[in-house]
């Protein structure tokens, strides 16, 4: 699982092999069945998750009904990123929609890692340049797009 974590952030950049190492002492692998919520509104977000397989969603409640923000597929972070940031409590809630083989980091880990690997710091910098793009185009797509456009888009 961590060999796959290497490869999908060495497609941004190279990793040295103190900064594999340091990645291979602080995550923790973990295998969630579909339904396992990783994190409640309200919570604060102090783990990040790399999904190696499976699907994450992420949605908040808006008078105590679901309304998804996004999806999270194999390869890719699931986090609160106003929480995790700001550590704040969560807007929103994340759970898994199938069985999940995941990668789990705590923060101050992650921070710690920061600290003695400044290389990480461009790999995390263009890889949220492109989340925050994602974000972006998703926004557009709910200002933009009809109900029905939406979901044509969605399947």
């Amino acid at each position: 699982m961590i060999k796959l974590f290497f490869q999908t952030l060495e497609k941004v950049a190279p990793l040295s092999d103190g900064l594999k190492i340091a990645f291979k002492n602080a995550f923790r692998e973990v295998n969630y069945k579909r339904g396992t919520v990783l994190l409640k509104e309200g919570e604060t977000c102090i783990k990040a998750y790399f999904l190696a397989t499976g699907t994450a969603r992420l949605y908040y409640l808006i008078k105590g009904k679901e309304v998804t923000n996004r999806f999270i597929e194999a390869n890719g972070v699931a986090i609160s990123y106003y929480s995790y940031f700001s550590q704040k409590p969560s807007f929103e809630s994340i759970d898994l929609l199938e069985e999940s083989s995941l990668l789990v980091i705590f923060k101050a880990n992650l921070d710690e890692i920061y600290i003695n690997f400044p290389e990480l710091h461009k790999i995390m910098q263009l890889m949220l340049q492109n989340s925050h793009i994602e974000s972006e185009e998703r926004a557009m797509i709910l200002r933009k797009l009809s109900g029905k456009e939406k979901y044509a888009l969605m399947l």
